[in-house]
């Protein structure tokens, strides 16, 4: 299969994932804050997961950068290409 025909797919099919999304909803749902990780070999749909839970809120996602260390991955997050794409400088100070 070529990677046109694998994100056509992706992007499409949504398989086998009801018990972690009511997992995931539960846990949402819940009075205490949670820090949930979802983690697992590459390429089994943890990204796709947390988008298709996310669909029923405004939500901010930030991915870390694959191979980069700890003060590039926060530079990233605050840098203002970032931030301006949900209005959020105002709660960060420099």
């Amino acid at each position: 299969m070529n990677n046109f025909e694998e994100d056509s797919l992706s992007d499409n099919i949504f398989i086998g994932r009801d018990d972690e999304l009511k997992d995931l909803r539960s846990l949402y749902q819940a009075k205490k804050s949670k820090l949930i990780v979802i983690y697992g070999r590459r390429r089994i749909g943890k990204s796709t997961l947390v988008e298709k839970f996310c669909e029923s809120f405004e939500s901010l996602r930030f991915e870390g950068l694959e191979a980069e260390h700890t003060p590039g991955q926060i530079d990233q997050f605050v840098s203002g290409k970032f931030l301006d794409s949900w209005n959020l400088s105002c709660f960060l100070s420099s």
